[in-house]
């Protein structure tokens, strides 16, 4: 889950490539939770990026 104190309103989640593997757009007004579900993703590298109305933010995610 990601949790922030402002609205999220994209995430998306590129590969060590930097090919997009997935993007989630809110359909909700007010959302600062969403489950992003990285069980489906390979061991390696990812970088999540979070779009909300406070700006963008991009995270590194290592999956063991």
């Amino acid at each position: 889950s990601i949790v922030t104190s402002d609205n999220i309103e994209l995430i998306t989640i590129f590969n060590s490539n930097g090919q997009l593997i997935k993007s989630i757009k809110t359909s909700q007004e007010y959302s600062n939770k969403i489950d992003v579900g990285l069980n489906e993703f390979k061991p390696g590298l990812y970088f999540v990026t979070i779009s909300s109305i406070a700006g963008i933010t991009s995270k590194q995610v290592i999956i063991q």
